[in-house]
């Protein structure tokens, strides 16, 4: 399961509500890991260490209130991917047949790269089925390179 949205309105308040959703999560996690937060691409590999610490099975409950922690992993990998390609949050709520409906995602890049959208929260669900311990880092360093 992975956090989706409905409408247009919810995803005007998600957008406005980044900052906060960032702030909180900053607040929740172990001094430990927040010194290395400083949305450098090295910082994923930080987080993705902690990220799958905090899950440590492959099949881990992501519902409830965890869609809210990973909605806000999401978005810190997102930021991330922003600072270093640009782009903008962008999101489908028309075609109901997409995989990634109602996820936001990431669009409008400042280079020419080999994908068009990227999917920061999906990232981070892979990132604990995969546990490699650098999946999201490796893609968003992959791309930074291009």
């Amino acid at each position: 399961m992975i956090f989706r949205l409905e409408t247009q309105k919810q995803f005007g308040e998600w957008l406005n509500d980044k900052d906060l959703r960032l702030t909180r999560f900053f607040a929740s996690i172990p001094p430990e890991l927040l010194i290395y937060l400083d949305f450098s691409l090295d910082s994923l590999k930080h987080l993705e260490t902690w990220l799958l610490q905090k899950y440590p099975e492959v099949q881990a409950d992501l519902s409830g209130k965890e869609l809210a922690v990973i909605d806000a992993i999401g978005t810190y990998v997102g930021e991330v991917f922003r600072k270093h390609l640009g782009g903008q949050w962008v999101i489908d709520l028309e075609n109901e047949e997409n995989a990634y409906f109602g996820i936001p995602g990431i669009a409008d890049f400042d280079r020419n790269l080999p994908i068009k959208l990227v999917y920061p929260s999906t990232w981070v669900t892979t990132s604990i089925h995969r546990r490699t311990g650098t999946f999201i880092y490796d893609l968003a360093e992959k791309f930074s390179r291009r």
